[in-house]
C-alpha cells in the first residue's frame, strides 16, 4: 500500500504544501478545519481563504486526497453550533465554496492499514454519541450513514444538527457529549472512542507541541503533516 499522508487541522496554514509535495502519491487525508486561522498566527482570513482554494485546486486533480469536514467548514453551511472566529465578511463566499465542491468533501472515511480497520474524522467518534443518536456501532454501516448526512446539509440542515449539533462544556457547550466534528479529546475515558474501530485518527482539539498517541487512538492537530507507515506507526514529517 501507499503511505497515508494525515494533515491536521490546517486553520489557513502551508504547511500541508511542503507534505503534499514529498509524498505525491500517497494517500492524502485532510483531517478538516481549513478556515478561521488563529488572529495570533498572523494569517489573515484572505490569506486562509486562498490556501483553502489551493487545497481544493490539489484534491481535485488528485483523487488520492481526501478533506473531511470540521466544525469550522461545517459553520459555513450550517447556522447551528457554535462559530467561533467564524469569517462574517467572506462568509458568502466560503458557503458558495463548500457548496460547489461538496464531492470532494466526507464527514469520516476508513483505511485498512496492517490488516486494521482505521477510522478518520476531525474529532473523535464517542460510543456515547453513537448510542445517543441511535446509529449502529458497526463502522461500515457508521461511516456509510454519516457520509450520507452531507447530501442533507444544504437543502435540511435541520435534519442533520441532531447528529452534527452536540456540543459539550469541554468547548462551551451544554451536552453531555460532543458529535464527530465537536467532542473535544478531553471527552475520551479509557475505551469510550468507537469500540468497534481498530484504530481512530482525528484531530480538533490542538495540543501545544506534540500529538497524543495511545494503542487505540491518535489525536494529531499539533500544526504538521505526518505519515503512517504500512505497520500503523504513526511519524511526524
Amino acid at each position: 500500500m501507499n503511505e497515508v499522508i494525515v494533515i491536521p487541522d490546517v486553520h489557513g496554514r502551508t504547511f500541508w504544501k511542503d507534505a503534499v509535495e514529498r509524498y505525491p502519491d500517497a494517500d492524502i487525508i485532510f483531517l478538516g478545519d481549513f478556515l478561521d486561522p488563529y488572529p495570533v498566527e498572523g494569517i489573515t482570513p484572505e490569506n486562509a481563504i486562498a490556501n483553502f482554494e489551493e487545497i481544493i485546486a490539489f484534491a481535485k486533480v488528485h483523487a488520492n486526497c481526501q478533506l473531511l469536514f470540521g466544525n469550522h467548514d461545517l459553520h459555513y453551511i450550517c447556522n447551528f453550533g457554535e462559530a467561533c472566529r467564524l469569517d462574517y465578511t467572506n462568509s458568502a463566499h466560503i458557503h458558495f465554496l463548500f457548496s460547489d465542491n461538496m464531492w470532494l468533501f466526507k464527514l469520516v472515511t476508513t483505511r485498512c492499514i496492517n490488516g486494521r480497520k482505521v477510522v478518520f474524522s476531525h474529532a473523535p467518534i464517542l460510543n456515547e454519541w453513537v448510542d445517543a443518536v441511535g446509529e449502529t456501532r458497526d463502522v461500515d454501516l457508521l461511516v456509510n450513514h454519516l457520509n450520507a448526512l452531507l447530501s442533507k446539509i444544504n437543502r435540511k440542515p435541520r435534519e442533520v444538527e441532531p447528529y452534527l449539533g452536540q456540543i459539550s462544556v469541554y468547548r462551551g457547550g451544554f451536552d453531555e457529549f460532543g458529535s464527530p466534528v465537536w467532542a473535544d479529546v478531553n471527552e475520551i475515558d479509557h475505551d469510550n472512542v468507537l469500540s468497534t474501530a481498530d484504530y481512530s485518527i482525528f484531530g480538533h482539539t490542538q495540543q501545544a507541541n506534540d500529538p497524543i498517541i495511545t494503542e487505540k487512538w491518535a489525536c494529531l492537530d499539533c500544526r504538521r503533516a505526518f505519515i503512517i507507515s504500512p505497520d500503523l506507526q504513526i511519524i511526524t514529517l
